[in-house]
């Protein structure tokens, strides 16, 4: 399991109440993280492989999305609302 870095396409960050961004971030193995730093709770998401549009599984604990997919160096794109 290793933290992915994600890259911004846009961020409404949230200052009172939802904020909502899309990222994309190279998934490099099963259980990889990606951390969003500006939120403090994600509450749901999606995470798609660009490759073939496919939806990947994840888990949410605090601002961490963990892809349980077993993946292996997939490109993804990863839509997450939050406070």
């Amino acid at each position: 399991m290793t933290n992915q870095t994600e890259i911004t396409i846009y961020e409404n960050a949230p200052t009172t109440g939802l904020g909502y961004g899309v990222y994309t971030a190279t998934i490099a193995a099963q259980n990889d993280t990606v951390t969003l730093s500006n939120f403090d709770t994600l509450i749901d998401g999606a995470v798609i492989k660009l490759e073939d549009n496919s939806a990947l599984t994840f888990t949410l604990a605090t601002n961490v999305v963990t892809v349980t997919s077993s993946v292996t160096d997939e490109k993804v794109l990863i839509i997450m609302v939050g406070i």
